[in-house]
Protein backbone atom coordinates (compact mmCIF):
# COMPACT_ATOMS: atom_id res chain seq x y z
CA UNK A 1 0.00 0.00 0.00
CA UNK A 2 2.64 2.60 0.92
CA UNK A 3 4.77 1.33 -2.38
CA UNK A 4 1.72 2.63 -4.49
CA UNK A 5 0.15 4.83 -2.04
CA UNK A 6 -3.16 3.21 -2.35
CA UNK A 7 -5.70 4.90 0.53
CA UNK A 8 -2.10 6.25 2.05
CA UNK A 9 0.72 8.60 1.02
CA UNK A 10 3.05 6.92 -1.66
CA UNK A 11 6.20 6.42 1.33
CA UNK A 12 8.70 3.81 -0.19
CA UNK A 13 10.83 4.04 3.17
CA UNK A 14 7.33 2.78 4.86
CA UNK A 15 7.20 0.33 1.72
CA UNK A 16 10.93 -1.11 2.70
CA UNK A 17 10.15 -1.50 6.68
CA UNK A 18 6.70 -3.64 6.24
CA UNK A 19 8.37 -5.51 3.35
CA UNK A 20 11.56 -6.53 5.01
CA UNK A 21 9.32 -7.46 8.26
CA UNK A 22 7.40 -9.88 6.18
CA UNK A 23 10.57 -10.93 3.83
CA UNK A 24 12.36 -11.71 7.34
CA UNK A 25 9.85 -14.43 7.67
CA UNK A 26 9.88 -16.04 4.24
CA UNK A 27 7.23 -13.81 2.65
CA UNK A 28 8.76 -14.08 -1.25
CA UNK A 29 6.57 -11.23 -2.59
CA UNK A 30 8.04 -9.10 0.50
CA UNK A 31 11.33 -9.78 -0.74
CA UNK A 32 10.87 -10.04 -4.02
CA UNK A 33 9.89 -6.39 -4.17
CA UNK A 34 12.59 -5.46 -1.61
CA UNK A 35 14.97 -6.50 -4.47
CA UNK A 36 12.49 -3.89 -6.42
CA UNK A 37 13.23 -1.27 -4.00
CA UNK A 38 16.76 -1.50 -4.41
CA UNK A 39 17.29 -1.90 -7.91
CA UNK A 40 15.70 1.29 -8.16
CA UNK A 41 16.97 2.67 -5.91
CA UNK A 42 13.36 3.72 -3.92
CA UNK A 43 13.29 4.02 -0.15
CA UNK A 44 16.70 3.65 -0.43
CA UNK A 45 19.85 4.15 -1.82
CA UNK A 46 20.34 2.23 -5.38
CA UNK A 47 21.97 -1.11 -4.34
CA UNK A 48 22.17 -3.58 -6.73
CA UNK A 49 23.91 -6.13 -4.68
CA UNK A 50 21.19 -6.12 -2.28
CA UNK A 51 18.56 -6.20 -4.94
CA UNK A 52 20.52 -9.53 -6.34
CA UNK A 53 20.39 -10.54 -2.84
CA UNK A 54 16.85 -10.15 -2.41
CA UNK A 55 15.50 -11.28 -5.60
CA UNK A 56 17.91 -14.87 -4.94
CA UNK A 57 16.11 -15.45 -1.67
CA UNK A 58 12.42 -14.94 -3.18
CA UNK A 59 13.76 -16.90 -6.24
CA UNK A 60 14.75 -19.84 -4.20
CA UNK A 61 11.14 -19.62 -2.94
CA UNK A 62 9.49 -19.82 -6.22
CA UNK A 63 8.61 -16.56 -6.87
CA UNK A 64 7.49 -15.93 -10.38
CA UNK A 65 8.44 -12.77 -11.22
CA UNK A 66 11.71 -12.67 -8.73
CA UNK A 67 13.16 -15.56 -11.02
CA UNK A 68 12.56 -13.11 -14.03
CA UNK A 69 14.20 -9.99 -12.26
CA UNK A 70 17.37 -12.70 -11.32
CA UNK A 71 17.85 -13.49 -14.89
CA UNK A 72 17.88 -10.12 -15.52
CA UNK A 73 20.51 -9.16 -13.24
CA UNK A 74 22.56 -11.98 -14.95
CA UNK A 75 21.78 -10.35 -18.53
CA UNK A 76 23.17 -7.53 -17.31
CA UNK A 77 25.63 -7.78 -14.80
CA UNK A 78 23.91 -5.84 -12.21
CA UNK A 79 24.66 -6.59 -8.51
CA UNK A 80 26.20 -10.02 -9.97
CA UNK A 81 29.46 -10.79 -12.08
CA UNK A 82 27.51 -10.88 -15.87
CA UNK A 83 26.41 -14.23 -17.25
CA UNK A 84 23.87 -15.16 -20.03
CA UNK A 85 24.58 -18.71 -19.15
CA UNK A 86 22.39 -18.32 -15.22
CA UNK A 87 20.22 -15.36 -17.43
CA UNK A 88 19.12 -18.24 -19.60
CA UNK A 89 19.15 -20.72 -16.51
CA UNK A 90 16.78 -17.91 -14.59
CA UNK A 91 14.94 -17.15 -17.63
CA UNK A 92 14.08 -20.83 -18.31
CA UNK A 93 12.52 -21.12 -14.99
CA UNK A 94 10.57 -18.22 -14.68
CA UNK A 95 9.00 -19.47 -18.50
CA UNK A 96 8.14 -22.73 -17.41
CA UNK A 97 6.37 -21.06 -14.64
CA UNK A 98 4.24 -19.06 -17.02
CA UNK A 99 6.15 -16.03 -17.38
CA UNK A 100 5.49 -14.79 -21.10
CA UNK A 101 7.97 -11.90 -20.64
CA UNK A 102 10.69 -14.78 -19.13
CA UNK A 103 9.93 -16.48 -22.23
CA UNK A 104 10.48 -14.02 -24.87
CA UNK A 105 14.00 -12.78 -23.12
CA UNK A 106 15.40 -16.67 -23.44
CA UNK A 107 14.40 -16.52 -26.67
CA UNK A 108 16.71 -13.48 -27.33
CA UNK A 109 19.10 -15.16 -25.62
CA UNK A 110 19.02 -18.38 -27.75
CA UNK A 111 18.80 -16.43 -30.86
CA UNK A 112 21.75 -14.45 -30.58
CA UNK A 113 23.77 -17.22 -28.84
CA UNK A 114 24.42 -15.91 -25.40
CA UNK A 115 24.85 -18.42 -22.56
CA UNK A 116 24.62 -21.01 -24.87
CA UNK A 117 24.75 -22.60 -28.52
CA UNK A 118 22.42 -20.12 -31.25
CA UNK A 119 19.65 -22.11 -31.62
CA UNK A 120 17.08 -20.26 -34.17
CA UNK A 121 14.30 -22.75 -34.05
CA UNK A 122 14.51 -22.76 -30.23
CA UNK A 123 14.00 -19.34 -30.11
CA UNK A 124 11.04 -19.15 -33.01
CA UNK A 125 9.00 -21.81 -30.72
CA UNK A 126 9.89 -19.62 -27.25
CA UNK A 127 8.63 -16.15 -29.76
CA UNK A 128 5.02 -18.36 -31.31
CA UNK A 129 3.98 -19.45 -27.14
CA UNK A 130 4.41 -16.12 -26.02
CA UNK A 131 2.15 -13.83 -28.57
CA UNK A 132 0.28 -12.33 -25.98
CA UNK A 133 4.01 -10.39 -25.91
CA UNK A 134 4.46 -7.59 -28.55
CA UNK A 135 8.13 -8.29 -28.08
CA UNK A 136 7.55 -11.30 -28.96
CA UNK A 137 5.52 -10.68 -32.05
CA UNK A 138 8.14 -7.85 -32.67
CA UNK A 139 10.93 -10.49 -32.72
CA UNK A 140 8.99 -12.83 -34.75
CA UNK A 141 9.09 -10.27 -37.43
CA UNK A 142 12.54 -9.51 -37.10
CA UNK A 143 13.31 -13.54 -37.73
CA UNK A 144 11.44 -13.62 -41.38
CA UNK A 145 12.84 -10.35 -41.99
CA UNK A 146 16.14 -11.53 -41.96
CA UNK A 147 15.73 -15.03 -42.23
CA UNK A 148 16.81 -16.22 -39.32
CA UNK A 149 15.94 -20.15 -39.02
CA UNK A 150 13.01 -19.89 -41.36
CA UNK A 151 12.79 -18.88 -45.29
CA UNK A 152 13.15 -15.22 -45.33
CA UNK A 153 9.35 -13.67 -45.91
CA UNK A 154 8.64 -10.06 -45.78
CA UNK A 155 5.21 -10.38 -45.74
CA UNK A 156 5.47 -12.50 -42.83
CA UNK A 157 7.83 -10.41 -41.23
CA UNK A 158 5.12 -7.33 -41.54
CA UNK A 159 1.79 -9.52 -40.44
CA UNK A 160 4.31 -9.96 -36.91
CA UNK A 161 5.00 -6.29 -37.11
CA UNK A 162 1.90 -5.04 -37.56
CA UNK A 163 0.59 -7.06 -34.80
CA UNK A 164 2.88 -5.61 -32.52
CA UNK A 165 2.63 -2.25 -33.70
CA UNK A 166 -1.01 -2.36 -33.07
CA UNK A 167 0.35 -3.11 -29.45
CA UNK A 168 2.21 0.13 -29.07
CA UNK A 169 5.67 -1.52 -29.64
CA UNK A 170 7.88 1.30 -31.17
CA UNK A 171 10.21 -1.14 -32.60
CA UNK A 172 7.90 -2.73 -34.67
CA UNK A 173 6.45 1.00 -35.89
CA UNK A 174 9.75 1.66 -37.07
CA UNK A 175 10.41 -1.66 -39.25
CA UNK A 176 7.16 -1.09 -40.71
CA UNK A 177 8.23 2.33 -41.76
CA UNK A 178 11.47 1.00 -42.50
CA UNK A 179 9.87 -1.58 -44.99
CA UNK A 180 7.53 1.25 -46.63
CA UNK A 181 10.76 2.91 -47.16
CA UNK A 182 12.80 0.19 -48.64
CA UNK A 183 9.74 -1.99 -50.68
CA UNK A 184 10.23 -4.70 -48.28
CA UNK A 185 7.59 -6.73 -49.18
CA UNK A 186 5.19 -4.15 -50.03
CA UNK A 187 5.12 -1.10 -52.90
CA UNK A 188 7.40 1.88 -51.85
CA UNK A 189 5.67 4.65 -49.98
CA UNK A 190 7.24 7.07 -48.41
CA UNK A 191 3.61 8.54 -47.04
CA UNK A 192 3.32 5.62 -45.37
CA UNK A 193 7.24 5.21 -44.22
CA UNK A 194 6.75 8.98 -42.57
CA UNK A 195 3.75 7.83 -41.36
CA UNK A 196 4.85 4.76 -39.22
CA UNK A 197 8.37 6.49 -38.76
CA UNK A 198 6.35 9.02 -37.02
CA UNK A 199 4.21 6.86 -34.95
CA UNK A 200 7.47 5.14 -33.19
CA UNK A 201 8.99 8.58 -33.00
CA UNK A 202 6.23 10.35 -31.37
CA UNK A 203 6.31 8.11 -29.01
CA UNK A 204 10.04 8.18 -27.79
CA UNK A 205 11.76 5.51 -30.90
CA UNK A 206 15.28 7.28 -31.26
CA UNK A 207 16.00 5.30 -33.94
CA UNK A 208 12.75 6.16 -36.12
CA UNK A 209 13.23 9.98 -34.88
CA UNK A 210 16.67 9.69 -36.51
CA UNK A 211 15.25 7.46 -39.75
CA UNK A 212 11.92 10.31 -39.58
CA UNK A 213 14.66 13.12 -39.83
CA UNK A 214 16.53 11.58 -42.86
CA UNK A 215 13.79 11.33 -44.52
CA UNK A 216 12.57 14.47 -43.94
CA UNK A 217 16.16 16.00 -44.62
CA UNK A 218 16.17 13.54 -48.08
CA UNK A 219 12.90 15.18 -49.85
CA UNK A 220 11.89 12.00 -51.19
CA UNK A 221 8.02 12.94 -50.51
CA UNK A 222 8.70 16.64 -52.60
CA UNK A 223 11.08 19.46 -50.86
CA UNK A 224 13.38 18.64 -48.41
CA UNK A 225 12.14 20.09 -45.24
CA UNK A 226 14.76 21.08 -43.23
CA UNK A 227 12.65 22.30 -40.23
CA UNK A 228 10.97 19.12 -39.80
CA UNK A 229 14.32 17.01 -40.31
CA UNK A 230 15.87 19.39 -37.87
CA UNK A 231 13.11 18.93 -35.24
CA UNK A 232 13.65 15.24 -35.41
CA UNK A 233 17.32 14.77 -35.98
CA UNK A 234 17.97 17.03 -32.86
CA UNK A 235 15.17 15.19 -30.80
CA UNK A 236 17.44 11.76 -31.95
CA UNK A 237 20.88 13.68 -31.01
CA UNK A 238 19.78 14.88 -27.78
CA UNK A 239 19.17 11.01 -26.85
CA UNK A 240 22.70 10.24 -28.44
CA UNK A 241 21.74 8.56 -31.67
CA UNK A 242 25.72 8.68 -33.74
CA UNK A 243 23.59 9.16 -36.71
CA UNK A 244 21.84 11.87 -35.83
CA UNK A 245 24.77 13.63 -34.54
CA UNK A 246 26.53 13.21 -37.68
CA UNK A 247 23.36 13.94 -39.31
CA UNK A 248 23.32 17.66 -37.48
CA UNK A 249 27.40 18.42 -37.79
CA UNK A 250 26.70 18.08 -41.86
CA UNK A 251 23.57 20.18 -41.59
CA UNK A 252 25.52 22.89 -39.64
CA UNK A 253 28.73 22.45 -41.54
CA UNK A 254 27.10 23.11 -45.16
CA UNK A 255 24.22 25.54 -43.76
CA UNK A 256 21.41 23.08 -44.61
CA UNK A 257 17.84 24.71 -43.43
CA UNK A 258 20.48 26.57 -40.53
CA UNK A 259 23.37 28.96 -40.73
CA UNK A 260 26.54 27.63 -41.46
CA UNK A 261 28.45 27.04 -38.11
CA UNK A 262 31.51 24.95 -38.47
CA UNK A 263 31.95 25.14 -34.29
CA UNK A 264 28.71 23.48 -33.66
CA UNK A 265 29.43 21.30 -36.78
CA UNK A 266 32.95 19.93 -34.73
CA UNK A 267 30.56 20.10 -31.14
CA UNK A 268 28.42 17.38 -33.09
CA UNK A 269 31.03 15.13 -34.45
CA UNK A 270 32.83 15.36 -31.14
CA UNK A 271 29.81 14.26 -28.63
CA UNK A 272 29.32 10.94 -31.80
CA UNK A 273 33.32 10.55 -32.04
CA UNK A 274 33.50 10.59 -27.68
CA UNK A 275 30.74 7.63 -28.54
CA UNK A 276 33.23 5.93 -30.38
CA UNK A 277 31.58 6.21 -33.74
CA UNK A 278 33.96 5.72 -36.89
CA UNK A 279 31.92 8.21 -39.06
CA UNK A 280 32.42 11.32 -36.66
CA UNK A 281 35.84 10.46 -36.46
CA UNK A 282 36.21 10.83 -39.91
CA UNK A 283 34.15 13.91 -40.17
CA UNK A 284 36.66 15.48 -37.50
CA UNK A 285 39.67 14.42 -39.88
CA UNK A 286 37.87 16.13 -42.63
CA UNK A 287 37.24 19.29 -40.39
CA UNK A 288 41.18 19.70 -39.33
CA UNK A 289 42.51 18.61 -43.38
CA UNK A 290 40.14 21.54 -44.86
CA UNK A 291 40.53 23.40 -41.82
CA UNK A 292 36.85 23.95 -41.32
CA UNK A 293 36.45 26.48 -38.85
CA UNK A 294 39.85 25.37 -36.99
CA UNK A 295 43.42 26.48 -37.95
CA UNK A 296 44.36 23.64 -40.64
CA UNK A 297 46.50 20.67 -39.49
CA UNK A 298 47.09 17.76 -40.93
CA UNK A 299 48.56 15.90 -38.17
CA UNK A 300 45.20 15.75 -36.37
CA UNK A 301 43.44 14.86 -39.72
CA UNK A 302 45.60 12.02 -39.71
CA UNK A 303 45.15 10.92 -36.22
CA UNK A 304 40.90 11.15 -36.46
CA UNK A 305 41.31 9.42 -40.18
CA UNK A 306 43.39 6.57 -38.91
CA UNK A 307 41.00 6.13 -35.82
CA UNK A 308 38.50 6.19 -38.10
CA UNK A 309 40.02 3.64 -40.55
CA UNK A 310 40.42 1.44 -37.64
CA UNK A 311 36.73 1.05 -36.55
CA UNK A 312 36.40 0.38 -40.93
CA UNK A 313 35.16 3.26 -42.18
CA UNK A 314 36.04 2.75 -46.11
CA UNK A 315 35.79 6.92 -46.39
CA UNK A 316 38.86 7.63 -43.89
CA UNK A 317 40.60 4.42 -44.99
CA UNK A 318 40.75 6.43 -48.56
CA UNK A 319 41.72 10.10 -47.04
CA UNK A 320 44.76 8.26 -45.07
CA UNK A 321 45.79 6.61 -48.28
CA UNK A 322 45.31 10.43 -49.29
CA UNK A 323 47.37 11.88 -46.81
CA UNK A 324 50.22 8.93 -47.21
CA UNK A 325 50.35 9.64 -51.26
CA UNK A 326 50.97 13.25 -50.17
CA UNK A 327 53.09 13.25 -47.21
CA UNK A 328 50.21 15.65 -45.30
CA UNK A 329 50.61 15.13 -41.45
CA UNK A 330 52.88 12.12 -42.13
CA UNK A 331 56.13 10.91 -44.28
CA UNK A 332 54.83 10.14 -47.97
CA UNK A 333 54.67 6.66 -48.07
CA UNK A 334 53.24 5.08 -51.60
CA UNK A 335 53.36 0.85 -50.60
CA UNK A 336 50.94 2.33 -47.50
CA UNK A 337 48.92 4.80 -49.39
CA UNK A 338 48.26 1.78 -51.77
CA UNK A 339 47.44 -0.35 -48.14
CA UNK A 340 45.10 1.96 -47.76
CA UNK A 341 43.50 2.41 -50.60
CA UNK A 342 42.95 -1.13 -51.00
CA UNK A 343 41.22 -1.89 -47.96
CA UNK A 344 38.69 0.30 -48.81
CA UNK A 345 38.61 -0.63 -52.59
CA UNK A 346 37.89 -3.82 -51.13
CA UNK A 347 35.00 -3.01 -49.41
CA UNK A 348 33.85 -1.31 -52.75
CA UNK A 349 34.84 2.38 -51.97
CA UNK A 350 34.59 3.43 -55.42
CA UNK A 351 37.02 7.01 -54.97
CA UNK A 352 39.70 4.30 -53.26
CA UNK A 353 39.01 1.83 -56.62
CA UNK A 354 39.89 4.83 -58.37
CA UNK A 355 43.00 6.40 -56.70
CA UNK A 356 44.28 2.64 -56.55
CA UNK A 357 44.48 2.60 -60.33
CA UNK A 358 45.95 5.45 -60.66
CA UNK A 359 48.79 4.72 -58.48
CA UNK A 360 49.27 1.73 -59.46
CA UNK A 361 49.36 3.36 -63.48
CA UNK A 362 51.75 5.64 -62.71
CA UNK A 363 53.94 3.63 -60.80
CA UNK A 364 53.39 1.34 -64.29
CA UNK A 365 54.83 4.23 -66.08
CA UNK A 366 57.59 5.33 -63.90
CA UNK A 367 58.85 1.69 -64.10
CA UNK A 368 58.19 1.77 -68.15
CA UNK A 369 60.04 4.96 -67.77
CA UNK A 370 63.38 3.98 -66.09
CA UNK A 371 64.03 1.33 -68.59
CA UNK A 372 63.51 3.04 -71.83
Amino acid sequence: MYQNGLGVKQDYAKALFWYRKSADKEDSQAQNQLGWLYEHGLGVKQDYAEAFFWYSKAAFNVNLVARANLARLYKHGKGVKQSYFMARVWYQEAARLGDVEAAVSLGWLCQNGLGGRRDYVRALTLYLGATKSAKAEKNLGWMYQKGLGVKQNYCLALYWYLRAANKGNTIAQNQIGWMYENALGVPQFYSEAIKWYRKAADNGDVVAQSNLGRLYRSGLEGKPDYAKALFYIRMAADSGNTISLNALGSMYENGEGVEQDYAKAKSCYCRAADLGDARALKNLGRIYQKGLGVEQDYFKAVFFYRQAANKGDTAAQNQLGWMYENGLGLELDYPLAIFCYSKAAKEGHCAAERNLERLRDDALRASCEGHA
